[in-house]
């Protein structure tokens, strides 16, 4: 029993002392991520080392995800999706607050140049 109890209050612990990492997701802050080197780019399309696909990762979201562990697709941005005309058109049914760069990829681009 004793050996038991040991690691439940060691785990009890430690989820006590971090509590900010739970905390509410809060908009604006500093993003923080441990790489080897700088990312070469930000642009997803021509983005072929790790950095800059780990930093982008992080930055953009997705309107749908992919569970890598049980390999079904989820809702991320979007919250639920309809299927119609036999798979050729997909309606998304984004989330509440979700900005309209994300609904309009094209409202988002640079101007050439830039």
């Amino acid at each position: 029993m004793r050996r038991r109890a040991c690691p439940t209050l060691a785990a009890v612990l430690l989820l006590a002392l971090c509590p900010g990492r739970w905390a509410a997701p809060r908009f604006g802050g500093d993003l923080v991520a441990a790489l080897h080197s700088d990312p070469k780019t930000l642009n997803p399309v021509t983005a072929l080392d790790l950095p800059s696909q780990t930093v982008i990762g992080l930055i953009n979201g997705d309107l749908i995800h992919t569970n890598r562990y049980t390999q079904q697709i989820e809702p991320a941005l979007a919250t639920r999706w309809t299927v119609r005309d036999g798979g050729r058109r997909y309606i998304l049914h984004l989330r509440r607050g979700v900005g309209r760069a994300a609904a309009n990829p094209g409202a988002g681009r640079d101007k050439p140049g830039n």
